[in-house]
């Protein structure tokens, strides 16, 4: 048989009492937490990234969006036409850069224009499995046979220091990657030099160069196929 209880309203007040002085505290903390993390959120300022520095500059940004130098760049010697160029690019209208984000990584290229190798915020982009499994595959030679062109782009190119560092799309830049504003990732291009008729494939591995008149960036290795780095740049069509 079930015993009746009595309870007093006092022991229900305190009870009451009790249950509030747990959950305010809580439900204050989770507010102080949104709060403070909508702070952090709005202080991060809107902006591009530089459009120009000395060549070599690696550049990331902080979780403020401040610029944060990981190599310092210098001044390299190059030819006369590239120094032309150079002077020309800096004087004209930009292409739409992008936007700054916390953790992006930006490369300035032979000639100061900036190459992004990490999009920032954790966040890479999706690529199709099949073509990341074709990066595991990119022969170290000049030798591989040219790929049957669909897409052709004719102007500038230079090169930049990108080659063993990760890459925008998640991978090590191969010793004959490159960087192209919209191709897909791991594209295989083939690069001919207008000048001398030289020519070599490269692999699509980050985003750039972000400068009018320019239509790839490739490493090291892959430029001094055509010509010497010192040239820094020169009048050349890619296929794809």
């Amino acid at each position: 048989m079930l015993k009746k209880v009595n309870i007093s309203w006092q022991s229900l007040l305190v009870l009451g009492l009790s249950l509030i002085v747990l959950v305010v505290p809580t439900t204050v903390g989770f507010a102080a937490d949104l709060a403070s993390h909508q702070e952090i959120k709005s202080t991060i300022t809107p902006k591009k990234i530089p459009a120009r520095m000395e060549a070599g500059t690696v550049l990331t940004f902080d979780s403020k969006n401040n610029e944060v130098i990981l190599e310092k760049g210098a001044t390299l010697k190059l030819s006369p036409e590239a120094e032309k160029q150079k002077n020309l690019e800096a004087s004209l209208s930009t292409v739409e850069l992008p936007e700054a984000k916390p953790g992006m990584v930006v490369i300035y290229d032979a000639l100061g224009a900036p190459v992004v190798t990490n999009p920032g915020q954790n966040e890479l982009p999706k690529v199709d499995l099949i073509e990341i499994g074709n990066a595991k595959d990119i022969q170290s030679d000049s030798t591989r046979p040219l790929v049957t062109a669909q897409s052709s782009q004719t102007g500038y190119v230079s090169w930049y220091n990108g080659e063993g560092k990760i890459g925008y799309f998640g991978f090590t830049i191969p010793p004959y990657g490159a960087a192209h504003r919209t191709i897909a990732a791991w594209t295989w291009v083939n690069t001919t030099s207008n000048e001398n008729g030289k020519a070599t494939q490269v692999m699509i591995a980050d985003r750039g160069p972000f400068v009018e008149g320019r239509i790839l960036d490739m490493t090291a290795t892959g430029f001094s196929i055509l010509h010497p780095l010192s040239k820094g740049i020169f009048w050349g069509t890619i296929t794809w």
